[in-house]
């Protein structure tokens, strides 16, 4: 399991997409942020686990985090060019 999951893109949409464009910028263990370009609404699956205290924004504003089967974390992103960041803080939980 482990090579199989070192083989996926860590941020990647739950529906292809060929005209939009997923690009981590920063990865530190209590931020992440991703630029997203997308062509229509589409869910991005960033395969880290969910824990208690993570929380998201696209463009500074907060938004709800979804929890994938795989228990990854997923952000539905409208249309456009967007800055998604995750951020953690273990004594907030959701």
């Amino acid at each position: 399991l482990e090579k199989y999951l070192h083989s996926l893109p860590r941020a990647r949409l739950t529906r292809s997409d060929p005209l939009s464009l997923v690009q981590i910028v920063d990865y530190q263990p209590n931020q992440v942020v991703v630029d997203v370009v997308l062509s229509s609404p589409n869910t991005l699956e960033l395969a880290d686990m969910m824990y208690p205290g993570w929380q998201a924004e696209i463009d500074g504003q907060s938004v709800p985090i979804k929890i994938s089967a795989d228990s990854f974390r997923q952000v539905d992103i409208p249309t456009g060019n967007h800055q998604l960041t995750f951020l953690y803080n273990p004594l907030i939980s959701n």
